[in-house]
């Protein structure tokens, strides 16, 4: 939703979502090379998913929206989070 909502106000934004972690989902890397900005919207606080990322590519991805009091993402929070970056 947040990605339809941010399309509507004119910007291009793509999403991963990884369904499971291992094994690695082949083709990562690369698709992350390819993008001009990477944002980590990520439902805890130690950036677990993040740093598999890291160590599976080699990317750091520094722009990160981490939230961990249990609850779900609001697309608005996202949509906020992306506007003031």
């Amino acid at each position: 939703m947040a990605k339809k909502l941010l399309e509507e106000e004119g910007k291009r934004v793509g999403v991963i979502h990884f369904n499971y972690i291992w094994p690695f989902a082949k083709g990562t890397e690369e698709l992350l090379k390819r993008q001009k900005k990477l944002l980590m919207i990520e439902g805890n606080v130690s950036g677990q998913m993040q740093g598999i990322i890291r160590q599976e590519t080699g990317i750091l991805i520094e722009d990160t929206l981490f939230k961990y009091d249990g609850r779900p993402f609001w697309p608005e929070e996202i949509v906020e989070y992306v506007k003031s970056k």
